[in-house]
């Protein structure tokens, strides 16, 4: 059968860094097991805090690659612009499409200004080109479906186009984040009243648009399902975020060289309610008798932001703060690791670097929701301890439990690796092409 021919859309990719790129290059390593050929279309110099050049050699060297102009200021000035037009503070929703009342300033005018310009993020200035660009790919490569990643939500666009110009091909938007009950009222630091009208709308045209969406949850794809109940309910489908399995063929656990027990968080680390968790489990280390804290290591393998330093300054017990790196690079810290930190205050995610976690095969050490979804995978796969975010006292346990456990070597540990391995990439992209039928000539 002649291989369906599938555009991605993303506007990350290698050289860009970060958990979220993996989802993309695994499209373009796995899809061909699904009689797919991918090509991908992305930006030229993407906006983004990190780079994993590391990441890049994974790319298949067959994998056509375009990228589309994007005339944007790098992440870092992007950001510095941000933080002195709004005095570093997340924006109070408004009620009116006009600078908030108090008075007049040229830095009230800049933050309206940007607040409209930047709707709904500011990727939206390669929107144009890289609609031109998607339109020249589909008609000379013949594409059959469009698989359009999100964020940047100004991605949609990107969708809404697709269809107009091509109404018979198979159109899917992927959610790594749920938008507009999620990243939009947890983490916009542009959100206003005027701006959530919007994103609904533009929601809304992309949805009835799209032939399938995607979310990486079971509870985000619900929340989107929610908003249309008049679409299709096989339309919205759930297809998680998972590991590289290659990546762990030799990996080997060993002890850290100081003899300590080592907490790891292998990610990035933000000033924001969702990271927050990290300092009550810094608090409660530290608040351990000396005797306990002395025998802790707290590492932080990823970039951190500059205003989340702070986390982790005058700390009593021993920190390590690696700093960014390749993933290939940090798997060899996690084999020193005795346990893997997460946190999240948000119900409906899980985070991608659990995943990675799973793979090492480490016990988890999860501050989250105990009815939310990051607590049930590290359930099913048996993969560690999960306490509320919020609960000090649960975490101190927690952490004198886990210490416990690594004062007695020889402890088993046995995770659920049948329930691990449902989240290996080349399974998850091979349920994505069967539940969109990315690998058939028909469009549903």
């Amino acid at each position: 059968m002649t291989p369906q021919r599938v555009l991605i859309v993303t506007y990350l990719f290698p050289p860009s860094g970060g958990v979220g790129v993996q989802r993309f290059v695994s499209y373009a390593r796995y899809l061909p097991q699904s009689n797919c050929e991918p090509f991908i279309l992305t930006v030229r110099k993407p906006a983004t805090p990190v780079y994993d050049l590391e990441l890049a050699k994974t790319v298949p060297p067959e994998t056509r690659v375009y990228r589309a102009f994007n005339p944007e200021l790098s992440y870092d000035l992007r950001d510095r612009f941000w933080k002195k037009v709004h005095g570093g503070k997340a924006p109070v929703l408004l009620d009116k499409d006009k600078p908030a009342s108090g008075g007049f300033s040229l830095k009230s005018a800049a933050r309206w200004a940007v607040e409209r310009i930047c709707r709904p993020d500011v990727q939206r200035v390669s929107v144009p080109f890289a609609i031109r660009a998607a339109r020249k790919i589909i008609h000379r490569d013949k594409i059959t479906t469009v698989l359009v990643n999100l964020p940047p939500y100004s991605c949609l666009q990107i969708a809404i186009a697709v269809r107009r110009y091509f109404p018979n091909i198979r159109l899917i938007l992927d959610f790594r984040d749920e938008w507009i009950d999620n990243y939009f009222t947890q983490f916009d630091t542009t959100a206003s009243d005027f701006k959530l009208r919007y994103a609904i709308d533009l929601e809304r045209q992309a949805v009835e648009a799209a032939d399938f969406v995607s979310a990486v949850t079971r509870t985000q794809a619900e929340q989107i399902r929610a908003r249309y109940p008049a679409q299709p309910a096989g339309k919205f489908i759930f297809v998680p975020n998972g590991f590289e399995p290659e990546l762990y063929r030799g990996f080997q656990s060993r002890p850290a060289p100081e003899g300590r027990m080592v907490v790891t968080h292998f990610g990035s680390v933000y000033a924001n309610p969702a990271y927050r968790p990290i300092l009550n489990y810094l608090d409660m280390a530290d608040d351990l008798p000396e005797a306990a804290r002395s025998q802790i290591e707290t590492r932080s393998i990823g970039r951190i932001a500059r205003e989340a330093a702070y986390f982790f300054e005058g700390r009593r017990h021993p920190i390590k703060l690696l700093g960014f790196m390749s993933k290939a690079a940090g798997l060899q810290y996690l084999q020193e690791t005795s346990y893997n930190l997460i946190v999240s205050g948000n119900p409906t995610s899980h985070g991608g670097k659990l995943f990675d976690y799973l793979g090492s095969g480490k016990p988890i050490l999860a501050l989250c929701p105990l009815g939310g979804e990051l607590a049930q995978v590290i359930r099913e796969t048996n993969a560690g301890w999960c306490v509320e975010p919020e609960d000090r006292p649960a975490i101190r346990e927690l952490i004198l439990r886990a210490l416990d456990r690594f004062q007695r070597p020889g402890e088993p540990w046995t995770p659920n690796w049948d329930a691990i391995r449902e989240y290996e990439w080349p399974n998850l992209i091979a349920r994505m092409a069967r539940l969109t039928g990315m690998g058939s000539a028909q469009r549903p």
